[in-house]
């Protein structure tokens, strides 16, 4: 399977996962600084290709709109030797209680299944987000990491693969989430 197909996978996974909310492409707007509402958000505003790039190690594209499928919320950039890609896929919910109620190990459990024992179970992240959790996987193109990110009524994804630096990752999405206003 070929790093794009395999992240698609990834990607219909993840949407099986938090098929409850609603994605969008336009801006945010808020309620309150405590409990913001959000109401849409753009994956590909969340992370740039030049920030794929560097995580990923090697120059990304935004091949988004080449993707056979379009999927809302769904943002990819791939190398165009097909040996790097980053997924960044954003979910919206009706509220925070309701993005709540996905847990760490319904992720776990759907990537183990998808990627056997190339997966591994969910390791929380602090610091990131209200709440974060990270995967480590293998795929065509080496080990990769996976991201899943809860903040106010959004869940988003970043997968990198190849990626063993958990500190990128972390750190790229700690930057995504300050996108998210």
């Amino acid at each position: 399977m070929n790093l794009a197909t395999r992240l698609i996978t990834l990607l219909a996974i993840s949407m099986l996962m938090v098929g409850c909310g609603s994605s969008s492409t336009a801006s945010t707007s808020s309620n309150s600084s405590e409990d913001k509402h959000i109401t849409s958000v753009s994956a590909c505003s969340l992370v740039t290709a030049s920030e794929a790039s560097t995580v990923a190690g090697s120059t990304l594209t935004d091949l988004t709109a080449s993707l056979p499928q379009q999927v809302p919320g769904f943002c990819f950039y791939g190398a165009q030797d097909s040996s790097a890609g980053v997924v960044v896929y954003a979910q919206i919910y009706a509220d925070r209680a309701t993005a709540d109620q996905v847990t760490a190990a319904e992720f776990s459990a759907a990537l183990q299944a998808q990627l056997g024992n190339g997966a591994t179970s969910a390791k929380e992240v602090k610091g990131i987000g209200d709440r974060a959790f990270e995967f480590n996987s293998n795929g065509n193109a080496g080990e990769g990491l996976v991201i899943i990110v809860f903040k106010y009524n959004v869940i988003f994804m970043i997968a990198v693969d190849p990626s063993s630096n958990p500190g990128a990752i972390e750190s790229l999405a700690k930057t995504a989430v300050g996108r998210i206003k």
